[in-house]
């Protein structure tokens, strides 16, 4: 698979299914295990002069990562979106330097919200609550649209299959096509 950057418009937020042991028990706990098309992973598109890049929450805070990262079967994309409130120029250059300042805050709070992710977990949400002040990969995705005018957006401590759903069931944003080339 070859990423078809020409398609991809940046600020869409990318939905990502991988087979390793982390992402397995990611899809195992939300009840996508089977379904290869549920995504276990989200990220937001950034640019930087020109170039694009998967801005993602890893274990060392969020990181602009190459895309070509999902081009195998292993770790791919299984679907991408954009909401329209980043067709606004405005918008889209505060978003970029929103998103500049959480990646040079790095060493600070903005780190992976491991914690919270448990929270997902049927039984745990009791023992585990979402750190206010850190976030795992969809909830950046999420609290991103929702502080810039998402009004679709009701909580930002949700799931990457939840974000898909929510982000397909609603007018104010479309589905990316064709981001890997044929």
């Amino acid at each position: 698979m070859k990423i078809n950057y020409g398609k991809i418009p940046a600020l869409a937020i990318g939905f990502t299914r991988a087979d390793d042991i982390v992402s397995h028990l990611i899809q195992f706990f939300r009840g996508i295990l089977k379904n290869k098309a549920a995504p276990n992973h989200a990220f937001i598109v950034t640019e930087d002069h020109g170039q694009l890049f998967a801005t993602e929450e890893t274990i060392h805070g969020l990181r602009e990562m190459s895309l070509e990262e999902y081009t195998t079967p292993e770790n791919r994309i299984v679907a991408m979106y954009e909401w329209e409130g980043f067709h606004d120029r405005n918008i889209r250059e505060n978003v970029q330097r929103s998103l500049a300042e959480i990646r040079r805050r790095a060493g600070e709070e903005s780190r992976y919200d491991f914690k919270g992710l448990l929270s997902f977990i049927p039984g745990l949400k009791v023992f585990f609550k979402p750190d206010p002040k850190r976030q795992w990969c969809s909830e950046n995705c999420a609290s991103i649209m929702k502080t810039f005018g998402a009004k679709f957006i009701n909580k930002v401590e949700i799931s990457p299959d939840e974000l898909l759903k929510i982000m397909q069931n609603t007018e104010e944003c479309k589905a990316v096509l064709n981001y890997y080339q044929e």
